[in-house]
């Protein structure tokens, strides 16, 4: 692959081209010094000992990651000098191969891997017939200006009345000039391709359909040598150009911008550990969508495990277990809890007690109730009727464990509970269920609420005691033990412990109202009232006292108050969390080290039309007067007006000059805050 020879002339007359290997010419040992390669090599013009060192290159492998990148260059234009001008059909492949060998093997240089890419773009069209939207996409964006590839592809696609997928989308908006790159696009590529093909198939399903614009496609070839040309109209065809459109790109950009802040945090967690993908502290930080294709060593272990423990239904975990299956390394408390709820998200697994709905969690050594759910949470609206719902409950179940024992009645009494709960969806009540089964393991202490409950007025609490009278009459009846549990709530909540039996008469009253008695004494003389018709053929147990449910359904539907009293309660609970959140990610997290990446930098303000030329120029600290005009050339550009709108820019924009005229003129890099990195020389 390369040009050996004495006579090998340029396409526009100026002498031999930069390619050619002449071995008259002398050659020196490369090794003891640097060899001094011009920013535009030519084998011809290099100093022996620079000769040395290419020829000792290219018998190497061509494969010194280390090595000039002038070398690279001399070699590169041979590969598009043999593609481009002799159009050599019979060794395209080989040549397409070798010149994606030197991208990759030298992706670090921005220079290489722009010629590289724009001769494959050319290389494509060499192919008749071939349909370049069935190759990849290209992956992240590679210029200052949308590729060639993508404006082909897309062009192909609309000439041929298809709608445009996802990926030629993702990457026409990856590559626009108006979309902002930031660290979460690099570092979290893969990751957000993937986001962005969920987002984008759901919401075009058939790829995104566009009519085709009037403007038409036109390119041809400058060699990277500066010594040929080709024209490729004849190649490209009538196809229409979409360089120019921006309301396609606006649309994906709102998806792209949406999935990047969605992988914000996750970004930042791989820039503090970068090996940690695939870890369960990562997983947690993925969306939904992600998460359920995530793989790794962590994320099997669990999910074999979850399967095994969930095998017939849900179960009970302890949760110092728990954390450890989880690798949780938090102190127990909410924001252990809470990463804990997260990770199991990721699996469609929930957990109960939640620390986004529950009133209280498990202490140490105490069991979680584990449970299959679908990929959403219960939604806000529902979150208020589920506490309420709850602490029923757990005043219910309180109660019903007063004499230790649940008898089958008690038990489905519960269960019609959380059947009866108003305001919930299904999702909603099997986390009520599941909140049940967690009492039912673990004995209902609504003691352990009172520091938090009794700082309330003592009407609010009162409603709050109705509340759980309600609960512990849902079967109609009140046994005398549960009575006396009631009244132990009432003393926890600070309310008289008389006023359950008052509140208990007060629910059997009529609409109409009844006349107050008193209970005379035994001795009394008179007659004795008589039951009501309504009652006597009721079943109970001697000593039971029997309640209307429809009043007491009243009783819990008249409190509406108690939704706000809870929503204070776990305001500031989640206040809470959230602080203790925020000082544990202080403790952990190291400071973020700042690293500017120069291929990267947007140049922001600048005329995209000059990005690309800027870039290069900042590859070396000095430019000779000839190498300015040949990368001018290049770039479609006249020099000295260039270089006067990258000055303009840069004094608007930093308050100095970044390129100092002369013969050589001398880039001034530090002027925006770079360090020149020297490519060529």
């Amino acid at each position: 692959m390369l040009y050996v020879g004495k006579e090998l002339d340029r396409q526009d007359g100026g002498g031999i081209d930069n390619c050619l290997i002449d071995p008259t010419l002398r050659v020196s040992d490369p090794r003891g010094s640097a060899p001094n390669v011009p920013y535009y090599p030519s084998y011809s013009q290099l100093e022996p000992h620079a000769r040395g060192g290419y020829l000792q290159w290219l018998a190497s492998g061509r494969s010194n990651p280390d090595a000039n990148v002038g070398f690279v260059f001399l070699y590169f234009y041979g590969l598009e000098r043999r593609l481009m001008l002799d159009q050599a059909a019979d060794e395209h492949g080989l040549i397409v191969a070798e010149v994606e060998r030197l991208r990759h093997t030298y992706q670090k240089s921005y220079s290489v891997d722009r010629y590289a890419g724009l001769l494959l773009d050319a290389a494509k069209l060499l192919q008749p017939g071939r349909r370049c939207y069935e190759d990849e996409a290209p992956v992240g964006r590679s210029d200052y200006e949308l590729p060639f590839s993508v404006r082909l592809a897309v062009g192909q696609l609309l000439a041929d009345g298809k709608q445009i997928p996802w990926n030629w989308m993702h990457a026409w908006v990856l590559n626009d000039p108006q979309t902002s790159l930031r660290t979460v696009h690099s570092r979290a590529e893969k990751e957000l391709s993937e986001l962005f093909r969920l987002r984008f198939e759901k919401k075009y399903p058939d790829g995104f359909r566009l009519s085709a614009p009037k403007a038409r496609l036109r390119w041809s070839y400058r060699a990277a040598s500066g010594s040929f040309h080709v024209d490729l109209q004849s190649k490209l065809g009538d196809l229409p150009d979409v360089a120019s459109l921006t309301g396609p790109s606006n649309k994906m950009r709102e998806i792209l911008d949406g999935c990047a802040g969605e992988l914000e945090g996750y970004s930042r967690y791989l820039g503090r550990r970068p090996d940690g993908r695939g870890s369960l502290q990562a997983l947690s930080m993925l969306p939904a969508e992600l998460a359920q294709s995530a793989d790794g060593g962590e994320v099997r272990k669990l999910r074999e495990w979850l399967d095994g423990v969930l095998a017939t239904g849900p179960a009970l975990v302890e949760s110092g277990e728990l954390m450890t299956r989880l690798a949780i390394d938090a102190n127990y408390g909410k924001v252990a809890v809470r990463s804990c709820a997260d990770v199991l998200q990721r699996f469609h697994v929930a957990l109960m007690p939640n620390p986004r709905l529950s009133l209280q969690l498990p202490k140490i050594g105490q069991p979680f109730v584990l449970y299959r759910c679908g990929s959403e949470e219960i939604p806000d609206s529902e979150i208020a009727p589920f506490r309420l719902a709850s602490l029923a409950l757990t005043f219910a179940a309180f109660v019903a464990h007063a004499d230790s024992a649940l008898s089958a009645e008690e038990s489905k009494r519960l269960v019609d509970m959380v059947q009866a709960a108003p305001g919930l969806s299904d999702r909603g009540r099997l986390d009520l269920g599941a909140h049940l089964r967690w009492l039912q393991a673990v004995p209902a202490e609504p003691a352990a609420l009172r520091s938090r409950l009794s700082v309330f007025s003592a009407e609010d609490r009162h409603q709050l005691g109705l509340v759980a009278l309600s609960a512990a009459a849902a079967d109609v009846s009140v046994h005398p033990a549960e009575i006396k549990a009631l009244q132990r709530i009432y003393k926890m909540l600070g309310l008289n412990e008389d006023g359950v039996l008052s509140d208990l008469h007060s629910a059997l009253a009529s609409p109409v109202g009844l006349t107050a008695i008193q209970i005379a004494p035994a001795t009394a003389r008179g007659f004795a009232i008589p039951k009501s018709p309504d009652t006597q053929n009721k079943p109970g147990k001697p000593g039971e006292i029997h309640l209307d449910p429809a009043r007491l359904k009243h009783i819990g539907e008249s409190t509406q108050r108690v939704n706000e009293i809870l929503s204070k309660v776990f305001i500031e609970d989640e206040a809470e969390a959230e602080a203790e959140k925020a000082t544990a990610e202080k403790v952990r997290q190291p400071p973020a080290a700042i690293v500017v990446d120069h291929d990267k930098a947007g140049f922001d303000g600048l005329e995209v039309r000059y990005k690309g030329f800027l870039a290069e120029l900042l590859t070396r600290p000095e430019w000779t007067r000839t190498d300015l005009d040949m990368l001018a050339r290049a770039h479609e550009l006249m020099t000295d007006g260039a270089l006067e709108a990258i000055n303009e820019w840069a004094f608007n924009q930093y308050g100095d000059a970044l390129v100092e005229d002369g013969d050589p003129a001398t880039i001034q890099s530090y002027v925006i805050g770079q360090s020149a990195t020297v490519e060529h020389v």
